[in-house]
């Protein structure tokens, strides 16, 4: 194959073919791999390379196959490269012409909240959209601009956001279901919430119980809380050896099949059959081979992380013996782009949703 533009041109036929969604999310998940292909005697950082591949688009030294003109590579390529990490705003600030994608570059953390504020009049409303899921928002900020077009979602879920700064200012319209999952909560801040505005409880109660936070010394030590046991039952904190060793707790031991770390040798068919999507369990192909009793299903299979592509192609059939779907494979890590390329030319039907959040390296 012949980098990079084999992949510019894989891309580009997907749009032909009027897959537009394929190709903007993985223009800028083949950057940070792409520069380096193009440019090679760069700096070995991403960013660098980067920067480089921009900066030779724009000059017209490099065009992708099918891109015949600047203005169409810039066109396509900027504003998908908006939310990339190698950005930087010394290059938006060198190039304020460009397409970008404001709402990407706004939360981008690369990105300062001074910076941004400074671009308000250019991003319009984009910019506190897109500011409201940057891990550089600060309280003070939201306080300065009450007339932002603020995501309250993802300002609630926002790790710059503080307990604190949610406490000492109540008043503002916090989303609780995203408050529930900020990251810098823990138990006493679920206490102090439930005084300070007992409206929190009514949406968290359910999540509240899954939280990986929560251990059965907090379960114990608060038999009033009003805990969902069939959720308290399926956290992987709560282990088999915790529930067996607390009977006199209201398990609910149907949501124990759902529980991630239930161990593989306590697993009956009747469970196995039970069990969740969502369960992300750990498998690994050795588990799958010395448990041919139990009806694998190939999404299950896949979604695990503990079975690779090399996995897979040392076992190319399932417990029945159909050979693996491959669009069941778009999250393992261990793909290649090399491989992606040749299986889809062949006409192999991929899940575009999971390949384009795969972390693979592009350039292999």
């Amino acid at each position: 194959m012949n980098y990079p533009r084999d992949i510019w041109s894989a891309i580009i036929s997907w749009i032909d073919c009027g897959s537009d969604y394929k190709a903007t999310c993985l223009v800028n998940r083949a950057f940070h791999d792409i520069a380096g292909a193009v440019h090679p005697t760069a700096d070995t950082k991403f960013a660098n390379h980067t920067l480089t591949l921009l900066t030779m688009i724009d000059r017209g030294d490099y065009l992708p196959n099918q891109l015949n003109t600047r203005v169409d590579a810039i066109k396509f390529i900027v504003p998908t490269v908006s939310s990339n990490p190698n950005i930087t705003p010394e290059f938006v600030d060198t190039h304020l012409d460009w397409p970008w994608n404001w709402h990407l570059i706004c939360s981008n953390k690369n990105f300062t909240i001074e910076w941004i504020e400074g671009k308000k009049d250019m991003t319009k409303d984009d910019w506190g959209y897109g500011l409201s899921s940057n891990p550089r928002l600060t309280i003070d900020c939201v306080i300065r601009n009450p007339n932002a077009a603020w995501c309250w979602l993802d300002v609630s879920r926002n790790p710059g956001i503080t307990i604190d700064d949610i406490i000492d200012n109540i008043e503002l319209p916090w989303v609780w279901q995203g408050v529930i999952y900020n990251p810098n909560m823990t138990w006493n801040d679920i206490v102090r919430l439930n005084t300070a505005h007992p409206q929190f409880m009514e949406c968290a109660e359910r999540i509240i119980s899954s939280s990986g936070f929560i251990t059965i010394d907090i379960v114990k030590e608060n038999p009033d809380f009003p805990w969902d046991w069939l959720h308290l039952t399926a956290n992987g904190v709560m282990t088999i050896d915790i529930i067996h060793a607390n009977p006199q707790l209201p398990w609910d031991m149907n949501m124990l099949t759902f529980n991630p770390s239930l161990p593989l040798e306590h697993v009956t068919v009747d469970m196995f059959n039970q069990w969740s999507y969502d369960c992300n369990r750990n498998f690994t192909i050795e588990d799958m081979r010395n448990r041919r009793d139990l009806p694998w299903k190939q999404y299950m299979v896949f979604d695990t992380p503990g079975i690779t592509w090399k996995d897979i192609e040392s076992e190319p059939h399932d417990t029945d013996g159909n050979p693996w779907q491959i669009r069941h494979m778009s999250g393992k890590r261990d793909l290649t782009w090399k491989k992606i390329v040749e299986l889809d030319r062949n006409g192999t039907e991929w899940n575009w949703w999971r390949l384009c959040r795969n972390p693979f390296q592009m350039v292999a």
